[in-house]
């Protein structure tokens, strides 16, 4: 039957369901999304529990990208009773899609791993990542890999490396990353990886020449963007550092160590107001990260608010012994109190310390080097 007929059909009989699933389906098969959402919204009005036109809802919503219509739908086929693994799972798809983490791992820990398959799994395995249950994310792409075939096996590997990375497992995040790209120069996460390790090595033509790729392929990928970001911030391009790592925060709004870096670049701008800003909503993100307080006792300690500072520097050494910026702070303390000798062997020992390859430790290489180029008052 035509879409014509079917139409003819509805108008004689609107609050025909069965009419109207055979209109979405067929409008659905000829490319008419536009046209199927719209008779789908249409039936709804007469059918609001229907679960066939509440599974095309859902099906639309996620191929117009309308994620949170897509919930919706799925959420109330769920409170109709409906469990249906396929619908859990594109459910989670549209959680994911929103960056609801959490929501999707919740919905695909109830299916079956027989019918996630491949790609679904690589969906959980990517949640848990997000939600840092790193460990976990690894063994569920191990299992993965050990049961894939040729067609997602790169795929696989590349997000094997990534979440290695994540874990500090150096040597594993190389060797996986290196497989990946063997097989496909431009697969996505490997090249994360590689451009990752440059980074904290400090080879900043390399990891600018993979960033440069990145950007081509998703340029508003957060932790693309950070990792950009980080290069303007490496070399001193603070106009540049700083307007790309606000839009890696608006991509990534819990991502602390972003958040952090841009506060730093306020800071060495000599914008105190706008770096504690930002070092207070890094600390609304999580408060148990140490270099939030160091950096608000730098920036309390660049105000000569040294009660302030002194609390919040003993705060963040308290959470990590070798926080660079309390440190720094506590040194400043010590100075103005006319401890000169205990400030100086502070500093030597901040400034000769030498870390193994992490992300952190960039950072703090970074961190350094702004706090000791701006002198207080200066």
């Amino acid at each position: 039957m035509s879409v014509e007929r079917l139409r003819e059909y509805l108008a004689l009989d609107p609050e025909n369901s069965i009419l109207a699933c055979q209109l979405v389906e067929l409008l659905a098969k000829e490319g008419d999304v536009k046209g199927a959402m719209a008779a789908v919204d249409t039936a709804l009005s007469y059918h609001s529990d229907d679960a066939h036109l509440l599974s095309w809802k859902g099906h639309l919503s996620i191929a117009t990208k309308a994620y949170e219509d897509a919930v919706s739908a799925y959420n109330t086929l769920f409170y109709l009773g409906y469990e249906q693994s396929g619908l859990k799972i594109n459910c989670a798809l549209a959680n994911y899609q929103m960056k609801a983490f959490s929501d999707a791992t919740a919905l695909l820990e109830q299916v079956d791993e027989s019918e996630l398959g491949v790609q679904h799994g690589l969906m959980k395995a990517r949640c848990l990542a997000h939600a840092e249950q790193i460990p976990e994310a690894i063994a569920v792409t191990e299992k993965l890999l050990a049961n894939s075939d040729v067609e997602t096996r790169t795929e696989l590997q590349g997000a094997l490396g990534l979440f290695y990375l994540d874990d500090a497992q150096y040597e594993q995040a190389e060797k996986y990353q290196r497989i990946a790209l063997e097989h496909d120069p431009n697969q996505f996460e490997a090249l994360i990886t590689q451009g990752s390790l440059a980074l904290y090595r400090l080879d900043m033509i390399k990891a600018k020449k993979i960033v440069d790729r990145l950007i081509g392929q998703l340029p508003t990928n957060g932790r693309v963007l950070a990792m950009k970001a980080l290069i303007h911030m490496y070399k001193q391009e603070l106009p540049a550092a700083i307007s790309t790592y606000e839009l890696a925060c608006k991509e990534m709004p819990d991502h602390i160590g972003s958040r952090v870096n841009l506060a730093w670049c306020f800071f060495a701008m000599g914008d105190l107001d706008t770096a504690e800003k930002n070092f207070n909503q890094a600390v609304e993100i999580e408060h148990n990260f140490a270099e939030c307080h160091g950096g608000l006792a730098v920036v309390k300690a660049y105000r000569e608010d040294w009660n302030a500072s002194k609390q919040l520097a003993k705060k963040a050494l308290k959470l990590d012994s070798q926080c660079a910026s309390a440190l720094f702070a506590r040194s400043l303390y010590l100075k103005v109190k006319g401890m000169d000798e205990q400030a100086e062997a502070i500093m030597n020992g901040v400034m000769s310390f030498q870390s193994e390859l992490a992300a952190q430790n960039l950072s703090d290489t970074i961190t350094l080097s702004f706090l000791t180029k701006k002198k207080p008052n200066g």
